[in-house]
């Protein structure tokens, strides 16, 4: 999902895949949030650079305060594009608004194997600003999501020192700008920056999310 922004970039990129996506088959019913944890610092510390930007992503933002916790003074920033913030302690589901908590709590109980979002849904909520071939690779793309991100409470705490960006989609269907908003007070003192797109605009503009990154400080440009 990151290969239009990459080469973009200032410096070298490193993108992940979590356990039970690409490079890591794993049973993603049996995959803790503690095992992502470990997989993208093991990952970042097995890369060659030594300081790093940390990059999330939407659910994936329930990971920034482990991993920056754990990486210490190699993350020089934060950035979360349309990225959940739950609170301390708290899990992803606990981010939702209720009918939204209550739906995916129901589909989570139903889906066994681990929630796989209906191409129908993807269409309207995730690619609401992208063309249609662009559309047809994220639908090809879609896998199951581990059901333990949603339920498990998110450990760690972003430390105070870690400068942060919020950068907020102001035509985003599956994370509102009004609940964007709601996760950028609980990024006190965070940069916020905003493109007009839905929520995946690193396939719909990345040339505008690789400036934006690019406009971080020169000594924190190394981007994961």
């Amino acid at each position: 999902i990151w290969d239009l922004v990459k080469p973009l970039l200032a410096g070298p990129a490193l993108a992940v895949d979590l356990p039970g996506r690409g490079t890591k088959p794993a049973d993603v019913t049996e995959v803790r949030l503690g095992d992502a944890i470990d997989s993208v610092v093991a990952d970042v510390e097995a890369w060659p650079i030594e300081q790093v930007v940390l990059v999330a992503h939407s659910l994936s933002g329930i990971l920034v305060p482990a991993v920056t916790t754990r990486l210490g003074e190699r993350v020089t920033h934060a950035v979360f594009v349309s990225a959940a913030v739950p609170r301390p302690g708290n899990s992803y589901l606990d981010v939702l608004p209720v009918s939204q908590r209550l739906f995916l709590r129901l589909v989570l109980a139903i889906q066994k194997k681990g929630p796989r979002t209906p191409a129908s849904a993807t269409r309207r909520a995730l690619c609401n600003d992208l063309d249609e071939p662009t559309t047809q690779l994220v639908l090809g793309r879609l896998t199951r999501e581990a059901p333990r991100f949603y339920q498990e409470p998110v450990p760690g705490k972003i430390p105070g020192r870690t400068p942060m960006l919020y950068v907020k989609l102001t035509r985003d269907r599956a994370l509102s700008p009004a609940l964007q908003d709601k996760m950028i007070t609980r990024l006190p003192g965070t940069r916020v920056e905003a493109i007009e797109a839905g929520h995946l605009p690193m396939l719909g503009q990345p040339n505008r999310l690789a400036t934006i990154l690019n406009s971080l400080p020169k000594d924190t440009r190394t981007a994961e």
